[in-house]
């Protein structure tokens, strides 16, 4: 069956109805307001005695007896210029666009996108008015300081493809990248992060850390709580189980609190939450927050509730310092380790690295035997190529350049990994040309001496000390030990 002609009362079983509908064409073309009757329109009346007539002679065919109804219909000003056609469709079809409609002797009826827009509306004011409580309870760092250091195209492909097939593997919940300073971990972290984003039918990126010394990102009481209102915003049952959380105890700040406090406090509201997806957090540089027992104590609390939550994964890159080995090792059956030095070694890397970068400045054939005493002398750390390019470029005679750097005047000969980066350092600086002069050594010491103390505060006793040498005035320096006491 059809849909019912406007005209017509509502069907019943073994009822008949005349197929006469409300014709458009009849509409008046100048009225502020009109009521048009199913039943009963003086225009009708002929058609409507007519139609009685045959509904008496076929009386024996209805089971049921027929329940006179008028159903009116508020319909809004028309004018003679946009009065409907005779061709315009009957029926249903001159509600066209409008939101609500009433019928006499009917309830009034609303569009359903209207209510679902205000029930979306509503519950997106809610998550927003949450995130911006926790905001103040949570004090996080919204937008964390970002490093923009990329893997060179083709580099680290193999590292990158394995920690990417890690974090879908379950019961395993922090990836550890290690390396000594300058084989690339932070440029893995951000090219990894990346690669990450490609992945969201798999996996949600909430957040990159990047911890630098000297920034906020080194805070140790504003990583958990970045961490958890980042996870908020990705999850907003979350972010309620947190509101409830202050709620109970209205003296509760995420700074107030120490770092096990505020893992146990702010963690276990994702124990009984399941999703579909596993939620990746990358912290990089995690040598650069804290202080090393603070590492210590982060790892092994937070390897102990990602046990329980089991649907975040926690990439983490930093040198192999003492004591996050010895909390990664407590954790091994949970934890794997991917290390820059054995497991991926950079020879390959560094040469394409340096290969790219001669291809658009010298022809082939003249590079290529460079390229093999270049990445010998890198020593598997990145950051030595980089500056090496860089010093390149500022010289006029590259070839120059590069014998320099293949034979360089410092050569110290330790069994410091970082040696070979020592000596590039000086070779750099001996070669410098503004440095190349008693001046240019002065203004070197005063601007490198600035930026040193100021890349940590200093203690009492040593600016006692700095002011000291300066001043020649001379400290009593058991005053300040008891100061510092």
């Amino acid at each position: 069956m059809g849909p019912r002609p406007l005209s017509a009362p509502p069907s019943f079983p073994g009822q008949e109805h005349s197929s006469q509908g409300l014709e458009t064409s009849r509409l008046p073309k100048k009225s502020s307001n009109f009521r048009a009757m199913g039943q009963g329109n003086a225009s009708q009346k002929h058609q409507k005695a007519e139609n009685q007539e045959v509904a008496s002679q076929e009386s024996n065919t209805v089971s049921a007896p027929v329940a006179r109804t008028e159903y009116y219909l508020d319909v809004a000003q028309v004018d003679s210029e946009h009065a409907p056609s005779p061709s315009m469709p009957t029926g249903l079809g001159i509600f066209g666009s409008a939101s609500t409609v009433n019928i006499d002797g009917t309830p009034s009826f609303n569009v359903v996108g209207r209510d679902f827009y205000n029930i979306i509306n509503h519950n997106y004011d809610q998550v927003q008015e949450n995130l911006k409580i926790l905001k103040k309870k949570l004090n996080p760092i919204i937008n964390p300081v970002k490093k923009q250091i990329y893997c060179a195209e083709g580099t680290r492909v193999q590292l990158l493809n394995d920690v990417c097939e890690w974090v879908l593997k379950p019961n395993s919940y922090i990836a550890w990248i290690h390396g000594l300073a300058g084989s690339g971990k932070s440029a893995v972290a951000v090219s990894l992060a990346e690669k990450l984003r490609t992945m969201d039918s798999q996996v949600t990126l909430a957040l990159t850390f990047h911890c630098v010394k000297g920034q906020e990102t080194s805070n140790t009481l504003q990583l958990v709580p970045t961490i958890c209102y980042h996870l908020a915003q990705c999850y907003p049952q979350f972010a309620k189980a947190l509101i409830d959380v202050f709620e109970k105890d209205a003296s509760l700040f995420a700074e107030s609190i120490p770092i096990r406090e505020q893992l146990s406090h702010f963690m276990q509201p994702l124990y009984g939450m399941h999703q579909t997806q596993y939620a990746i957090i990358v912290i990089d540089g995690l040598d650069e927050w804290g202080k090393p027992e603070d590492q210590h104590i982060l790892l092994v609390n937070l390897a102990h509730h990602l046990q329980k939550i089991g649907w975040i994964h926690i990439i983490l890159t930093s040198r192999p310092e003492g004591n996050i080995v010895r909390a990664v090792n407590l954790n091994s059956s949970t934890a794997q380790s991917f290390s820059l030095t054995d497991d991926y070694p950079a020879e390959k890397d560094i040469a394409r690295f340096f290969r790219m970068y001669f291809s658009k400045r010298i022809p082939q054939e003249t590079f290529e035997h460079w390229v093999d005493a270049l990445t010998e002398k890198a020593g598997n750390l990145f950051i030595w190529a980089t500056t090496a390019v860089k010093y390149l470029d500022l010289q006029y005679n590259m070839i120059a350049g590069i014998n320099t750097l293949l034979n360089p005047k410092s050569k110290a000969n330790t069994g410091d990994p970082y040696v070979k980066l020592y000596n590039l350092y000086a070779t750099v600086l001996h070669n410098h040309p503004r440095i190349d002069s008693e001046l240019g050594i002065q203004l070197f010491q005063l601007v490198i001496g600035a930026i040193t103390s100021a890349y940590e505060p200093l203690t009492v006793k040593t600016l006692a000390k700095m002011l000291e040498q300066q001043s020649q005035v001379t400290i009593d320096y058991s005053m300040i030990d008891s100061i510092n006491s």
